[in-house]
């Protein structure tokens, strides 16, 4: 009947289940090439390379669902703040594009017509329409990143 495994031989279970060489094994563990040949012909050797496998395997699970699960809820945040700042500026701008008109037709209504350049009149409504247009576009942008963390969210609830 063959000894138990001792804590040499449970140190080269773990070192194969690891995928190291015989060399690197029996170097570490203060034998020869012939001690490990013969412990790998024991049953009872390769169940421990299995459990120190499995030992393996489980810790590499573990790891990668913590980092994977930290890693997620960090990026889902910075892309919720990226949308509020996206919706933020929207708004701002088309507050802004709101106020510019309104001012503007004050102006207009307060002017002679030879106060006004038709060329000045259509490059500030110009202006104004970019400025729109950029609001709108990133309202249209938060909105979509909205959409697209919900997605995440279901399938982070799966």
């Amino acid at each position: 009947m063959p000894k138990s495994l001792s804590t040499t031989d449970l140190q080269a279970a773990v070192m194969v289940a690891e995928g190291r060489t015989e060399r690197e094994i029996y170097t570490a563990c203060g034998k020869n090439r012939s001690w490990i040949q013969v412990l790998k012909r024991r049953e009872d050797f390769h169940e421990a390379v299995a459990h120190s496998k499995n030992k393996l395997v489980e810790v590499i699970q573990e790891t990668t669902e913590k980092h994977y699960s930290t890693q997620t809820d960090e990026n889902l945040q910075k892309i919720e703040n990226f949308r509020r700042q996206s919706e933020h500026l929207g708004n701002r701008f088309l507050n802004i594009v709101e106020k510019a008109l309104f001012l503007y037709e004050a102006k207009i209504q307060q002017a002679q017509a030879d106060d006004i350049s038709l060329h000045r009149v259509a490059s500030d409504l110009k202006s104004l329409s970019t400025l729109s247009e950029s609001g709108r576009s990133l309202l249209a942008q938060s909105l979509g990143i909205d959409q697209l963390m919900q997605i995440l969210k279901l399938d982070e609830d799966k």
